[in-house]
């Protein structure tokens, strides 16, 4: 499990947001907390897309419509 860690720009690539959006996602709960190793802070890759895979809406499913019968 020798997994690379992202630094914030990598995963703003990833995620194609900008920087501001990115550390609101972090602030509200979105994305995890970051891994902090010194002064730097990381991500794991599997924790960000676990995050992303949570927020994701299922997509809706089509309306049938069916008519109504007259009585």
């Amino acid at each position: 499990m020798d997994e690379q860690l992202l630094t914030a720009p990598e995963c703003m690539d990833r995620l194609q947001v900008s920087r501001t959006t990115f550390y609101d996602l972090v602030k509200n709960g979105t994305l995890p907390l970051p891994i902090k190793l010194g002064r730097c802070a990381r991500w794991r890759p599997s924790e960000v897309e676990a995050a992303l895979e949570a927020t994701r809406s299922p997509k809706p499913q089509p309306r049938i419509r069916t008519r109504r019968r007259a009585a």
